[in-house]
């Protein structure tokens, strides 16, 4: 008897036309590290009396369907996840000689042969849903989720080991399958991020004593639940962006300390670079910090974690600039 084997999993998904219609076509197979998305549907108990001891038939609850994914932050496919979270991003082509030549983050990223920047802006009025299908080919079963919606992104930065997000998604519906339906998936070349690649800036400078740092991205997606025959939800709208993090940082100087003492607005900065090729920054325009306690908990190092959050900078009327450098020419979907 065959059993499924995380191993053996695959994950593939595709913009949606239609909220809620699963597309067609060859849908984009994408590298992940775990999923617990997955549909529910509780029973609720009896609550008959006069019927003696014995328990009653239980009937069936609504039918949820959210969950997360978490996905290696990449070089390349890790566009697709900002395009669900933020929307369509505006693409052009670098030259290579060009780059080099602009203090930009552009520069940073400068590529041998040139390549592509992909700017994400936060805001946007509408966001794009998809379908995602779930795979256990040795069983088989296929599970479709449609009418997706990236709720939230998180990040985390350290010091070693793998990059990776988490993503928090809220579909509308599942369905089992018994051969896939994302016909022949296509893919591109996998080429990670490391922790080994993190910057982190304060106002354009790198920042010095990090120790640890971390941020949530999230659309607050609200499901509209409605009265149906089938159980489902009847959509999700984006409400009210939030963004929140936090930077731990060893007591070497008091430069974060003044501005969350004097409520200063700053510009942070958090992202990865490849060795003068790929890049991905994530530029938080108006940060605010709060006064931390500073514990002196034994003999070794002195830490303070500033719990921060996001804010619209009215000069630019956005919040967050995601910039990503590859050699992917565009996003756009052909459906």
């Amino acid at each position: 008897m065959p059993r499924s084997y995380g191993s053996n999993a695959t994950l593939c998904a595709l913009k949606e036309s239609t909220y809620g219609t699963k597309p067609t076509g060859n849908w984009e197979k994408f590298s992940f590290i775990s999923a617990d998305l997955s549909a529910e549907q509780t029973l609720i108990s009896s609550e008959l009396l006069g019927q003696g001891r014995e328990p009653g038939v239980p009937f069936r609850d609504v039918i949820k369907d959210e969950g997360s994914v978490v996905v290696p932050v990449d070089t390349r496919d890790f566009g697709r996840w900002l395009q669900f979270l933020m929307g369509d991003p505006v693409s052009s082509a670098v030259d290579a000689q060009e780059s080099k030549s602009k203090n930009t983050v552009a520069s940073r990223a400068t590529l041998s042969e040139g390549g592509y920047i992909h700017s994400f802006s936060s805001g946007a009025t509408t966001l794009p849903s998809f379908s995602l299908e779930m795979g256990h080919s040795n069983i088989p079963a296929f599970f479709v989720h449609t009418g997706c919606m990236l709720n939230s992104m998180s990040l985390s930065f350290q010091r070693s080991g793998s990059a990776n997000a988490t993503l928090n998604i809220i579909a509308q519906g599942e369905n089992r399958h018994k051969v896939t339906q994302g016909g022949t998936a296509t893919s591109r070349a996998y080429k990670p991020f490391s922790q080994f690649n993190g910057k982190i800036l304060r106002n354009g400078e790198p920042l010095a004593n990090i120790v640890s740092a971390e941020f949530t991205y999230s659309n607050n997606m609200e499901s509209i639940q409605t009265i149906r025959s089938d159980g489902l939800i009847e959509g999700v709208d984006p409400a009210a962006i939030t963004i929140t993090g936090n930077i731990e940082t060893r007591f070497g100087d008091t430069m974060l300390l003044e501005d969350a003492i004097r409520n200063n607005a700053v510009e942070l900065e958090l992202g990865y670079q490849l060795f003068g090729d790929f890049s991905l920054f994530f530029k938080f325009h108006k940060v605010y910090l709060p006064r931390p306690r500073i514990p002196i908990s034994g003999p070794g190092g002195v830490q303070a974690t500033f719990n921060w959050q996001g804010a619209l900078s009215n000069k630019l009327l956005k919040s967050v600039t995601v910039e990503l450098k590859n050699d992917v020419e565009s996003y756009n979907h052909k459906t």
